[in-house]
């Protein structure tokens, strides 16, 4: 559910403004990203969670991405989340090439989405 509403308040963004286009890269609005992986991946490829950067999902085994993203991103201050996605660098293919379900796709989306309109996530509206 975080990752629908996540995309919907994008779309809300774009339409107000604060979000020229979802063409844009993620460091135009999140210039903590530059020179990451991430930061160079256009928002539409991080809506459709086809950012191309490596991130395994494996739930069962504790030294996995998502295992990694949770922890640092819950047992951390709020810049937790921005230094956790930063770890994922590396990139598989090039972005909206293939579709790879990745959490920390939404949490780059939360960030860009935070940075962008100058409010948290869970701001009331």
């Amino acid at each position: 559910m975080a990752k629908t509403i996540t995309a919907l308040l994008i779309g809300i963004a774009v339409k107000e403004g604060a979000i020229r286009s979802i063409d844009d890269l993620a460091k135009i609005y999140l210039p903590d990203l530059k020179g990451t992986e991430y930061g160079r991946t256009p928002i539409k490829a991080l809506l459709q969670m086809s950012s191309g950067v490596a991130f395994s999902k494996v739930y069962w085994d504790s030294p996995s991405d998502i295992w990694t993203l949770r922890r640092l991103t819950t047992q951390q201050e709020p810049e937790g989340s921005l230094q956790a996605v930063k770890r994922f660098n590396r990139r598989n293919v090039q972005p909206g090439q293939l579709f790879n379900y990745s959490s920390a796709e939404t949490v780059v989306l939360g960030l860009v989405l935070a940075s962008a309109t100058a409010r948290k996530m869970g701001d009331g509206c």
